[in-house]
């Protein structure tokens, strides 16, 4: 019988450990590339929307093409939830593709003191190859995702980001086990008022499965905001008409 971690106290001890011992262990590993591109729109002071596409490279061989729409309600400057379904074509680039959906809901708490943040982010998730079944049959694929991040302002356009990232898996019949752990770095540069721009590493672990694969994970990520750039173009069309 093979035991399985299913409780956050225990994950946090995971955490120090895979770090530790992430690269003495055999298995399967690959180097990939992840690169995305999002375009948020502020309403208000409380709701945000966003689109985002991102194209992920395995072994820079097999590729995955992703279209995510997000919606968000901001409680506070403490917490916010967020709604959002992913669309995916997913497969090797000289292959048929799959086609895959995902929806989620995530709540975020956040922390902030002088130059130091810590956020919280709870994800409930699930994920089928057609809008509402998965390979279990009429059931999706299920997970929760907990993410911690510990973030410092350097000045006032760089900042850095340290954290880590479990996968709950929720199965039908069995109990509930943690099977994936992400280890997670970032320098953020804020390049103007309407776009961002993030370089990550992600150190990427499986557990508690067959054939356990580990990916180091180069994620480039790219932000417009949508409302300051309309702002600024229709600023500067009425300073040309003057």
């Amino acid at each position: 019988m093979t035991t399985r971690i299913t409780s956050l106290p225990r994950f946090y001890l995971l955490i120090s450990l895979f770090w530790l011992s992430s690269g003495a262990v055999a298995q399967a590993s690959s180097t990939d590339l992840w690169m995305s591109n999002s375009y948020k729109y502020v309403f208000t002071k409380k709701i945000e929307g966003k689109i985002e596409f991102s194209h992920r490279r395995e072994n820079f061989y097999a590729s995955r093409v992703y279209v995510d729409f997000v919606g968000k309600y901001t409680f506070n400057k403490y917490a916010k939830i967020a709604l959002g379904w992913r669309h995916a074509v997913e497969g090797d680039l000289f292959e048929e593709s799959e086609l895959t959906n995902r929806f989620h809901l995530d709540y975020t708490g956040k922390l902030k003191t002088n130059d130091f943040s810590l956020v919280y982010r709870t994800r409930y998730q699930r994920k089928s190859t057609e809008m509402y079944t998965s390979e279990n049959g009429l059931l999706p694929n299920e997970s929760f995702r907990t993410r911690l991040i510990f973030g410092y302002k350097l000045n006032k356009d760089w900042s850095f980001d340290l954290g880590c990232e479990s996968f709950l898996q929720i199965t039908p019949e069995e109990p509930n086990y943690i099977d994936r752990l992400r280890y997670i770095t970032s320098i953020n540069y804020r390049i103007n008022k309407s776009q961002d721009i993030s370089l990550s590493y992600i150190l990427q672990n499986e557990i508690q499965v067959e054939n356990p694969h580990t990916a180091s994970i180069i994620s480039i990520d790219y932000i417009i905001d949508l409302k300051r750039v309309i702002k600024k173009r229709r600023k500067k069309k009425k300073l040309d008409e003057k």
